[in-house]
């Protein structure tokens, strides 16, 4: 059987590393993210920035389509249909994935980022959510 993205997942740390080996948290330490597969192959990709004011368009990200698993490259492919990114809107988001038990980790190829003066990869770090429910609730009453 092959691996299991299907689920919900919630975001527990994004970051990134420079070519010397830095640590960088391209979004800071206070994110929240939800990323959603379904059985008939949609996704969903919602990632907030919390230390900033709600409404900037710096503080949200956010994406949906449909996606398709390459288990012989390890890799996951986001097809976009619409984005809060005007420039992803029809393209493909490719990321190397590896699951470990109940977290994902997903890596993009190395990106040019305004904040970046270097390509870099960016891994998001995802749990996946046994009991949606419960997940919302920790956020609220956390």
């Amino acid at each position: 059987m092959g691996v299991n993205l299907i689920g919900s997942w919630r975001l527990l740390k994004m970051e990134s590393v420079d070519s010397r080996g830095n640590l960088l948290l391209p979004w800071g330490e206070k994110i929240d993210g939800l990323l959603i597969y379904d059985r008939e192959g949609y996704m969903s990709l919602q990632i907030a920035r919390l230390d900033l004011d709600q409404s900037s368009s710096e503080s949200f990200h956010s994406y949906f389509g449909t996606f398709q698993i390459d288990q012989a490259d390890g890799r996951v492919l986001h097809r976009v249909l619409y984005a809060l990114r005007n420039d992803w809107n029809g393209r493909t988001q490719e990321r190397a994935y590896s699951v470990n038990g109940d977290r994902l980790t997903l890596k993009s190829p190395p990106l040019n980022l305004e904040t970046y003066t270097e390509l870099r990869s960016v891994l998001t770090y995802w749990q996946r959510i046994k009991h949606p429910m419960s997940a919302l609730t920790d956020r609220i009453d956390g």
